[in-house]
């Protein structure tokens, strides 16, 4: 009888190890994914943050000059490792409108923000369009 209660407790024992264990692993894997997922936001942002700073510097360069057009130029990603690829296509989609691309890509999440604006006789510049996509 007594030799019973000893091969129970090293039964329990060892259950309740292996479920210590699987719980650890668990809680492991979960914290790195979340890691993982909040790590791809921030890449995610700071790509979006950057095409923004491109769309940013065309408008100010079409302010200064309204017959601005370049078939493309490179900005500094100051902030993150790469280059902002901007694109300014005068005239495009229509006559008086000018398309503005613009894209940087950080740690595999790319960013590509299309803006089509507009200019009136006063040198107002309005946007027409804006739009995001990876």
């Amino acid at each position: 009888m007594i030799k019973n209660k000893g091969q129970a407790l090293l039964v329990s024992v060892i259950i309740v190890g292996f479920a210590s264990v699987a719980a650890a692993l668990y809680l492991i894997s979960s914290v790195s994914s979340q890691a993982l997922i909040g790590s791809s936001y921030s890449y995610s942002q700071k790509s979006l943050s950057s095409a923004q700073s491109g769309i940013d510097d065309a408008l100010m360069k079409l302010t200064r000059d309204a017959n601005y057009a370049s078939t493309g130029y490179t900005l500094p990603a100051i902030s993150l490792d790469g280059t902002i690829k901007v694109e300014v296509l005068k005239d495009n989609p229509a006559s008086g409108q000018t398309t503005i691309n613009s894209n940087c890509e950080y740690s595999k999440s790319i960013k590509k923000i299309q803006a089509v604006v507009s200019r009136d006789p006063q040198g107002k510049i309005d946007i027409i369009s804006y739009k995001i996509s990876e």
